[in-house]
């Protein structure tokens, strides 16, 4: 039975009441404490006689009792309502004390303990929902009522209501509602829904979805199961191990780059994913790293391309010649995971920065024609500037295929001369392509020579003409920038 205030209450109240100054007036204040002082008598119940079960709950072997009792309301309606009220509360957490207990009897579902099932038995919208579904069908067996008078010329009623349920019943409910529960979430897992998902990303979010919803009602968690093929699971911990399962199986292909570079130039890879579930991988991202000599000198992560796959660009402007290998992981990108899910599968690749080769090609026009004297002048001038401006570029002709060429144009003038000397002006200037397309060109040079020969003549001009390409700062500034810009 509900209990009434002391009079020692009241005088408690009233003094928190008076320091705090919580009541906003006078006419507030007596109004509750007239309500609390008075005194009721009790002038009728019906039945007359009181009965047994009001004090004691019955005991039965096929049936489990309830009694519910209500708060004094003013109407014997009102009472008789907020007692069934209170028994069919008491059937609720009843019930989720059977479900909590279960669970921790089989390994088919959650065994969870009671401060985390216990709040959300004392939850009303899970009151509410459940007793809806079935112990609103419970029926209330007797009610005893008490009608009682009090000083303000008011009546008062105090209800009493013994509901039963067959233990049976509770049985096949409890495993009707774990079984509801189990179908609900269990038709909302990707499998159930070929057509909806098409992706390992999009499936393994389904399946957390699914984790998660239930994990956030642990009577949901404590009874959704799963009939898998290796038998009854809990639902939460098969939807995550599906969703990892899909992650973990996804596995390089194939890869393809060169394995050799020239210094400057990018390294390329990709490499293609593939998955045994879904035609489209997606939620993977690659972890990269660059390893040279046993040691990881960088890491890096790539998304991955609509196509399956993953596009790798690695510098070697700041590498030095040698052998580097570049380790690919595969990582899940998908968000919900408690720890980042690492597939089974990783792919290496190595390769090699070579220097760059250039070969060199002479154009003659005017009186200049072609001299093995001169074109070692100039590529000895040539290789010695670039060197001097530290760029890693090697001029050898028998490169026939480089990418990088140097094409030097000569263009040679007889100067009137006296008639034993010949004078000889050697003009000119040069381009550096790469691929077939100019890339730099010098300023343009000039000489003059004189000797007894033409040829002589022009190699002192050619002398002149070197001493001046090698001064070219601005020339071999540009071809550097050209050479460590990002491609």
């Amino acid at each position: 039975m509900r209990h009434f205030f002391s009079i020692q209450f009241v005088c408690l109240v009233c003094f928190i009441f008076a320091v705090t100054g919580c009541l906003s007036s006078k006419k507030q204040f007596d109004s509750i404490l007239q309500e609390a002082s008075e005194k009721k008598l009790l002038v009728a119940s019906f039945p007359e006689q009181r009965p047994d079960w009001c004090d004691s709950i019955p005991a039965s072997d096929a049936n489990l009792y309830f009694i519910g009792v209500s708060n004094y309301f003013s109407t014997e309606t009102e009472a008789r309502g907020d007692a069934r009220t209170n028994a069919m509360n008491q059937i609720v957490k009843f019930y989720g004390t059977v479900i909590k207990s279960q669970s921790n009897e089989t390994k088919s579902v959650k065994a969870l303990s009671s401060d985390v099932i216990d709040p959300y038995l004392e939850r009303e919208e899970l009151i509410q929902s459940f007793a809806q579904r079935y112990v609103s069908q419970v029926a209330a067996e007797n009610y005893y009522v008490e009608q009682y008078s009090v000083e303000s010329d008011k009546e008062q009623w105090l209800c009493y209501v013994k509901c039963s349920v067959p233990k049976e019943k509770v049985q096949k409910e409890i495993e009707s509602f774990a079984s509801d529960i189990s179908e609900r979430y269990a038709a909302l897992l990707p499998e159930k829904q070929l057509d909806k998902y098409v992706s390992t990303g999009a499936a393994a979010e389904a399946y957390l979805s699914v984790c998660k919803s239930i994990r956030e009602n642990p009577m949901y968690q404590s009874v959704a199961y799963f009939n898998a093929e290796s038998g009854k699971t809990a639902l939460d911990d098969y939807a995550i191990s599906q969703a990892k399962r899909i992650m973990q199986n996804c596995a390089v292909a194939e890869t393809k780059y060169e394995a050799a570079i020239e210094k400057g130039e990018p390294f390329l890879g990709t490499v293609k994913i593939k998955s045994p579930d879904y035609a489209q991988v997606s939620g993977i991202k690659a972890k990269v790293s660059l390893v040279s000599k046993g040691k990881v000198s960088g890491t890096a992560f790539y998304g991955l391309n609509a196509d399956n796959s993953v596009d790798i660009i690695i510098h070697t402007v700041s590498l030095d010649y040698g052998t580097y290998t570049v380790e690919v992981q595969l990582l899940s990108d998908v968000k919900g995971f408690d720890a980042d899910i690492v597939c089974a599968s990783s792919a290496a690749m190595t390769f090699e920065v070579v220097p760059v080769y250039a070969g060199i090609e002479f154009v003659y026009s005017g009186v200049a024609e072609k001299n093995t004297q001169i074109e070692q002048k100039f590529t000895d001038a040539m290789q010695g500037a670039i060197r001097k401006n530290e760029i890693p570029i090697f001029i050898d002709n028998s490169k026939k295929e480089s990418r990088w060429k140097i094409i030097i144009h000569l263009d040679g003038t007889a100067l009137a001369s006296h008639v034993s000397v010949s004078k000889s002006k050697l003009s000119g200037n040069i381009q550096i392509q790469k691929n077939g397309v100019t890339q730099v060109k010098s300023a343009d040079f000039s000489g003059i020579g004189l000797s007894k020969m033409k040829d002589a003549s022009m190699l002192d001009a050619t002398e002149s003409c070197c001493k001046q390409l090698d001064k070219d700062s601005n020339f071999y500034s540009e071809l550097k920038s050209k050479m460590e810009e990002t491609k």
